[in-house]
């Protein structure tokens, strides 16, 4: 058996089924270490969960010309008392702690590996500083095959050490829970649209990053135009004041603010959508969105977290930024309802296929077996 240590910056509810997978693998006995203490505790500290687990002290600051930087104050506290065979951690050059962190592995003969998003998209300087930082590492496992491919035609490192857990939320599709869910999305969700409309949802934290501003723009154009359609925004965030300012001089009841919903239901609205749209910077709802079946429309986007949807086959992909192609992008979809039907089912096959949470656990079991000499699965 294996000791696992798994060091968690922020320890988000998406990872607990993760990490409850992993520890349920008869080959891994795991700890997990995440702020549960102080003002960088986790929301989610007081959990019941099935492994144990270790406070990790967590602090920022931002430096001159460089930014945010994190510093885990009793990193090797927490790894000594845990003593494990392997350690996971996030990969990141801005955890100034994980420079010591090689040296000590290597003197104490800990396998070290890097969980990372990676991608070489910001320019020479960011690709230089990565470079230095990712090939100090036993082996990598990435979000997604994006990051794998960037990583390995950075030819730092053997592509046999670069491995893929891709990243992904528990979505659960056993007869109850669908039937619960059913139930709440009639009481709670359908009564907010009107019955002949098209339900379009658009989900997340209202930041500019986002551009909730550019799906409101193109549904307001739609609904000009005389499509019968609905865009609710789900979601809470600092730019919540601006948006409803530009929605209310719309004058339209027809887009509305949900506000922020309480974990899980946010499901709850994916699921219940006709079409779920996604201006920028997409993230894990777009794979809730899929799982759902629900049509998705991103941004042609390059990164781990968009790349299991596929233009024209398990959902939609716009020119980024440009509110043209958005619009064309909802059009497409409003007005042919096969092709909703096709694109959704293929969307379902998609998730089922390659980003379930067994099949992201065992990317991590692996990497880990990879480093600790143990059997490939």
């Amino acid at each position: 058996m294996t000791k696992v240590l798994i060091i968690q910056r922020t320890f988000e509810h998406y990872r607990i089924p993760v990490f409850s997978e992993l520890a349920s693998r008869e080959d891994i006995d795991l700890i997990v270490s995440f702020p549960y203490e102080g003002r960088k505790k986790s929301n989610y500290a007081d959990v019941e969960l099935p492994y144990q687990h270790i406070n990790l002290s967590v602090k920022n600051s931002k430096l001159p010309f460089i930014g945010e930087v994190f510093k885990y104050s009793n990193l090797f506290n927490v790894i000594s008392e845990s003593n494990p065979d392997v350690i996971i951690v996030e990969g990141n050059p801005r955890i100034v702690t994980l420079y010591k962190l090689f040296n000590f592995a290597k003197l104490n003969n800990y396998k070290i590996i890097a969980w990372t998003k990676f991608d070489n998209t910001a320019g020479f300087l960011k690709g230089k500083i990565w470079r230095h930082f990712l090939d100090k590492w036993d082996s990598i496992v990435c979000y997604g095959e994006v990051s794998r491919k960037e990583i390995i035609d950075m030819k730092f490192t053997d592509p046999k050490n670069v491995f893929v857990a891709q990243n992904t939320v528990e979505v659960d599709f056993t007869n109850h829970i669908e039937k619960q869910m059913d139930i709440e999305i009639k009481k709670n969700v359908i009564p907010k649209f009107n019955t002949s409309s098209l339900k379009l949802v658009t989900l997340g934290t209202l930041v500019k990053k986002k551009k909730f501003d550019m799906v409101i723009s193109a549904v307001n154009n739609l609904r000009l135009k005389g499509y019968d359609i609905q865009l609710a925004i789900v979601g809470d965030g600092p730019e919540r004041h601006r948006l409803e300012s530009m929605v209310s001089s719309m004058n339209s009841q027809d887009i509305f603010f949900v506000g922020r919903v309480a974990y899980g239901d946010d499901h709850l609205w994916l699921k219940a959508a006709d079409i779920s749209i996604m201006g920028g910077a997409v993230g894990l709802a777009m794979n809730v969105s899929m799982s759902h079946g629900t049509p998705t429309i991103i941004p042609d986007e390059y990164g781990s977290d968009s790349e299991l949807l596929i233009h024209d086959v398990n959902g939609i992909r716009f020119i980024p930024n440009s509110i043209s192609s958005l619009e064309s992008a909802i059009e497409s979809l409003i007005s042919n309802d096969t092709f909703r039907n096709h694109i959704g089912k293929s969307a379902i096959s998609t998730i089922n296929k390659k980003a379930r949470i067994p099949v992201m656990v065992d990317g991590l079991e692996r990497v880990i077996s990879n480093v600790s000499g143990g059997k490939q699965i």
